[in-house]
């Protein structure tokens, strides 16, 4: 389908090709959204953005939402494409609104380095950086959160893994409380971020094995939440470790 509408848009009418990708991008977001944690490629996911920006039928008013750079360079990333995720870190920047352009970009860099296992240069770039869209500053948390946790880890330190555990649920309570009160986010995305926040919490205290194989049940569920394949990781090492405080 992705092919057909290349080439519609190559030949096609540019408004009535306008109104047919966004039908499709519409629905392929949708469908994209409900099963993220279970797609194997992004590639078809990827060419449609591409086509988007190739024709501008992204742009409005000649900029691109911040929603579309962050989603692009996601699914760059999902694919281990960090080449790819970095290339559309500079050349989209400048299709951003020019008052949130460094902000974006600086918020995307963290999420890049995150996935390059760079966690130090994730706190560097996020410590003092604040979002002006509540969905962007609930991903600079959630970022902030995972590399926290990345560096200080370490359960056969007992008494410095509580105490930054302790800190780290203050950040996961901060997290759900910021959700919460942000009325312009849709009622599902501000589900989504409460329930991640709570699960995160719950990763963190998880001492005893049933605990952490009913979390695992929990997150493999239906339930609506982000960095489902990262908590899931995180419950198996513990897992493995079987250590009951």
């Amino acid at each position: 389908m992705v092919n057909d509408l290349e080439k519609v848009a190559e030949s096609g009418d540019k408004e009535s090709v306008q109104l047919l990708f966004s039908l499709f991008f519409n629905l392929i977001s949708s469908r994209h959204n409900l099963v993220t944690d279970k797609i194997p490629s992004f590639s078809p996911f990827r060419r449609l953005y591409k086509i988007g920006m190739k024709h501008k039928f992204l742009l409005a008013a000649g900029y691109l939402k911040e929603l579309h750079y962050f989603t692009m360079i996601i699914a760059c990333l999902k694919d281990g494409d960090t080449e790819d995720a970095r290339y559309y870190l500079k050349t989209w920047k400048n299709y951003l609104l020019e008052d949130i352009r460094e902000e974006m970009a600086q918020l995307m860099e963290a999420i890049i380095c995150f996935w390059e296992k760079k966690y130090k240069e994730v706190l560097n770039l996020t410590r003092n950086l604040r979002m002006a869209h509540p969905f962007n500053e609930c991903q600079l948390r959630i970022y902030n959160f995972k590399a926290i946790f990345e560096i200080h880890y370490d359960p056969e330190n007992g008494s410095e893994w509580k105490n930054e555990r302790e800190y780290m649920c203050n950040l996961c309570k901060t997290l759900e409380a910021f959700a919460r009160s942000q009325q312009n986010l849709s009622e599902v995305t501000r589900e989504r971020f409460i329930n991640t926040a709570n699960t995160f919490r719950k990763l963190i205290r998880a001492h005893k094995r049933k605990q952490l194989h009913a979390l695992r049940d929990y997150v493999e569920g239906e339930v609506l939440m982000d960095e489902k394949e990262w908590i899931i990781e995180k419950i198996h090492i513990r897992l493995n470790e079987a250590f009951e405080e």
